[in-house]
This record gives C-alpha cells, sequence and structure tokens, in this order.
C-alpha cells in the first residue's frame, strides 16, 4: 500500500502522486504482457494445461528425479519453465510459466 513510499509513509512522500502513477502504469505494462503471453500458449486453461502435461509425459523417466524437477521447453514458440514435483513415482503437483529460470530449483531436465 505504501510502496510508493518504501513502505514508511512517515519518513517519504509522494506528495503530487506522480511516483504511484509510474508505478501502475508499468505494473499494468508487466501483467498485460504475461497474461498475452500465456493466452497464446493455448486456447485455454485446459488447453494449456494438456500441453503442460504432455511435455512431462515425453520425458524420459530414467531422467526423472523423486521430488522437484524442471524442465524449460518451448510451447506455442513461448519460452516456457515446467517445475513438477514427483512422490512415489506420481507427479503431484505441477507448476508453468512463461520464460525460463535463471537457476533450477530441484533436478533440472536436460
Amino acid at each position: 500500500m505504501y510502496h510508493y513510499a518504501g513502505n514508511n509513509p512517515v519518513c517519504y512522500s509522494d506528495p503530487n502522486g506522480k511516483f504511484f502513477n509510474v508505478i501502475a502504469a508499468v505494473a499494468g505494462g508487466v501483467i498485460g504482457a504475461g497474461v498475452g503471453a500465456v493466452v497464446a500458449a493455448g486456447t485455454d486453461m485446459q488447453d494449456i494445461f494438456n500441453k503442460v502435461l504432455n511435455c512431462i509425459q515425453n520425458i524420459d523417466p530414467s531422467k526423472i528425479a523423486e521430488k522437484s524437477n524442471e524442465l524449460r521447453t518451448t510451447i506455442n514458440g513461448i519460452e516456457t519453465t515446467v517445475r513438477f514435483y514427483v512422490q512415489n513415482g506420481q507427479v503431484i503437483n505441477i507448476n508453468a510459466f512463461v520464460g525460463y529460470t535463471e537457476r533450477a530449483i530441484g533436478n533440472l531436465i536436460q
């Protein structure tokens, strides 16, 4: 709420409100770009999920570790990071997002 003032509205202020408008414009642009990229990955949420699941199913099982795994792939020309958690040989959690991460979480599948 007080991000414009470093979360300290007592010591810092934005008397004319212009700094907040800059933050809102930048945030709106970033959110809009992210939503556009996700929509380009598929026709709807189920379609995107199926594409992500297909990526996981096509991995050589010997490369998948118990616990955290990360796959960097491309879906409809969009760089995508897929993270999934395996327990007792079953995928129990999947996360996917636009772009490649700078560092892998868990087992990076090449």
